[in-house]
């Protein structure tokens, strides 16, 4: 048993304190060996469980497949009760252990910061005892008498709650806390999406796409090959489970000797600091050091500063940035320093289309093709930096249920997630109100096109309905729920008289919304064009941006899905051959900046568009089958001169697409007062210079509808805006 220190002593002098800084020391020595035992012991139980439980399911899995193929009447039904058994061990390992592993680590960090705790009781109680001591003592400088305040200079040798939260033990302590966690989440994001990945196959293997249905040992080298990936996930995740424990059970098994050195450092500090010869130099090494913290303080907010501007975070400032490093170039060629050398742009005509691309990553593993597929997603698993969108419609929802007049517009370019966030927060709320998703897949030009649309979105088999009242009235008499619209750029058409159909279907919406929460999804600059017109954000209580705006943000993102792949990840310099990156592997730091570098081009390429973000990293992911890991290669900057060198005609027609989100060659004819041949002509044009997308419009009309390639949306965008066509 350690006898507790005496808190309320008075130290006649530093000596005195001293030896009753050393009991107070062991007594918390002590608390930190206990703890270190707790942490453990837990830590190792944690393992072990998840190397049963996973186990235990992956012999249970094992179980359910056949040792031969069955007859061909029985396999879908075989099948079936394989894909049973897949969900079933995933609920089973979600509700069981995964639970059980979010309640060990509640207990591992009860009271928020054990290591944070356990320094600041040692410095708060040292600042206890020493309120004791004298509050002058004389010293000799000199052969002169001074007098020195001991009792301020020992309070300020012990540290308060602020300053330890960035001691190099705190730290220690949350970056293994966070590593264990964010492995833990990557272990359980990868079993669930490996295990769903299997049972997709299982059903395409029961209905494939082309009827042909494997038979004998065809289909029993398919079973295999899924009943491999199955173990080897599981596998996978116990291995991470495990390491996930390891590396904060690392930690306390360090931490009492850890502990112990700081002791020391701190008794030497106070020794040294509190005796006779140094009393007066310790007081002017304080005052210097007080005003050495407010320089270091500007000269990091200096940095913080520049390095927002350098990441683009702001049109201006990524533009100051540009311009400064170009001039500093020149100044460096003007004092005969060598200059720069050019950097190698990617061509617009060099890039894949998106079906070239899919083509391209075959050589790339199935599942990591997965992970980096293009399109919304289902649920947040894999979504990233949504967290404050997803509480805002969760809030509106709330006001909504409470009887407050809502509705909300998710504004954003192609491809910057407004469906994937729309899809997490129905798989979140769908079982609280009922959800009705609708999509206006054609251009709505006057009122009865508004009318037909919500007939055969709302009631298709009812009587026909003659306007908006009716509309209005068949909304109203439907039970309170929420009503999902995407496509709302095909609310507009920028000729004469077309304005009448967003007048009328904004007059439904506003008659209704008491009634119904209202979700609408409008491209960016459709929404500006519609405001503009309309004043359009009147009608709508929130709206929410779901473009990217932070490198930060897309940098998640994908070393998300990475992480979830389990694949070691490396990022390669320009030119780099494969033989001088074996002769000399780079450093860690060597490859933070590439990392770096990497995302801070990626992220202007893609301006924050999700979509472009995952086409840029497919298009520079190369799967290494010997070192059995992913290299990135350099992306480079794109060369914008044939964008900008394009007849202005283009420029404009690129200008309308973006500003109603797609256009036809009816509708581009229209607009610019063409023939349907010469609109077709230029559409063909663009899109054979692959700035624009060619896709099926609406199903009941057999027109192709033209939209601005995802990809070079930011490209695009500002070109016309630095030509002054867009603002």
């Amino acid at each position: 048993m350690v006898q507790s220190a005496d808190l309320n002593a008075c130290p006649a002098n530093v000596s005195e304190l001293f030896r009753l800084l050393d009991e107070l020391f062991v007594q918390v020595a002590e608390e930190a060996r206990l703890k270190k035992e707790f942490a453990v012991t837990r830590l190792d139980g944690m393992a072990e469980a998840a190397r049963k439980d996973i186990s235990k399911s992956a012999v249970q899995i094992s179980e359910v497949f056949p040792g031969e193929g069955p007859d061909a009447s029985r396999q879908k039904d075989h099948l079936t009760k394989i894909r049973g058994a897949i969900d079933g061990q995933l609920s089973r390992l979600s509700r069981g252990l995964r639970s059980a592993f979010e309640e060990e680590l509640k207990d591992l960090n009860a009271g928020g910061q054990p290591v944070l705790n356990l320094l600041l009781e040692m410095h708060e109680n040292g600042r206890r005892l020493a309120r004791n001591l004298p509050e002058y003592q004389e010293s000799m400088r000199k052969d002169r008498r001074v007098r020195v305040p001991l009792r301020s200079m020992a309070l300020d040798l012990f540290a308060d709650r602020d300053a330890l939260q960035s001691h190099p033990l705190s730290q220690a302590y949350e970056q293994s806390l966070a590593r264990t966690r964010l492995q833990i989440a990557d272990a359980w994001r990868g079993l669930r999406f490996f295990l769903e990945a299997s049972g997709d196959d299982l059903e395409k293997l029961a209905a494939p796409n082309d009827g042909m249905v494997a038979t004998g040992n065809e289909f029993q080298d398919q079973i295999a090959v899924i009943k491999d990936q199955l173990l080897d996930s599981l596998t996978d995740a116990e291995d991470k489970l495990a390491g996930a424990c390891k590396i904060l059970g690392d930690f306390w098994e360090q931490f009492p000797a850890q502990l112990h050195e700081e002791q020391q450092r701190l008794k030497e500090k106070i020794s040294h600091d509190l005796s006779d010869a140094h009393l007066l130099d310790v007081l002017a090494r304080q005052r210097w050091t007080e005003a050495m913290r407010h320089l270091r303080t500007w000269s990091e907010w200096g940095k913080q500063f520049w390095q927002a501007l350098r990441e683009g975070k702001h049109e201006p400032g990524r533009r100051l940035a540009q311009w400064s490093a170009r001039w500093a170039d020149q100044l460096r060629g003007l004092i005969g320093q060598p200059r720069q050398s050019p950097e190698t742009l990617l061509k617009l005509t060099d890039l894949p289309s998106s079906a070239h691309l899919r083509h391209q990553c075959e050589s790339l593993p199935t599942l990591y093709r997965r992970l980096f597929s293009l399109g919304p997603l289902g649920n947040r698993e894999f979504l990233v930096g949504r967290d404050e969108e997803l509480a805002q419609l969760a809030k509106v929802h709330e006001r909504w249920k409470s009887g407050r007049t809502c509705s909300v517009a998710l504004i954003g370019p192609e491809g910057s997630g407004k469906t994937s966030l729309l899809n997490c927060l129905e798989s979140e709320h769908a079982f609280e109100s009922p959800f009705l998703r609708g999509y206006i897949g054609r251009r709505l030009l006057d009122g009865q096109d508004v009318v037909r649309f919500f007939q055969a979105w709302l009631a298709p088999h009812a009587d026909e309905l003659s306007d908006e009242n009716d509309v209005i009235r068949l909304i109203l008499e439907r039970p309170p729920g929420i009503l999902v619209l995407e496509g709302g750029h095909n609310l507009m058409l920028r000729v004469v008289g077309a304005r009448r159909a967003a007048e009328s279907f904004f007059s439904i919406l506003q008659a209704t919304r008491h009634h119904c929460l209202w979700l609408m999804s409008f491209r960016d600059h459709t929404w500006r064009r519609l405001d503009l017109l309309l004043g359009i954000n009147r009608f709508f209580t929130h709206q929410i941006n779901t473009l990217f705006h932070d490198q930060k943000e897309i940098e998640e993102a994908l070393l998300l899905r990475q992480r979830t792949s389990g694949l070691p990840l490396f990022f390669r310099e320009a030119d780099e051959g494969k033989s001088r990156a074996e002769a000399n592997p780079p450093s860690d730091d060597t490859q933070d900046k590439l990392r770096k570098r990497f995302f801070c081009e990626l992220f202007e390429v893609s301006g924050g568009n999700i979509e472009a973000a995952l086409y840029y990293w497919l298009l520079c992911a190369r799967w290494m089958p010997t070192e059995q890991r992913m290299e990135i290669c350099p992306l480079g900057k794109l060369d914008r001169s044939l964008l900008r060198r394009l007849e202005r005609t283009c420029h404009f027609t690129l200008a309308e697409v973006l500003c109603h989100g797609s256009l036809s060659v009816d509708e581009h004819a229209r607009i610019f007062r063409l023939t349907p041949m010469q609109s077709r002509l230029m559409l063909e044009y663009l899109q054979q210079m692959t700035l624009l997308d060619r896709k099926s419009g609406d199903p009941e009309s057999a027109d192709e509808i033209y939209v601005v390639n995802p990809i070079l949306q930011a490209t695009t965008l500002r070109v016309l805006e630095d030509l002054n066509i867009l603002y």
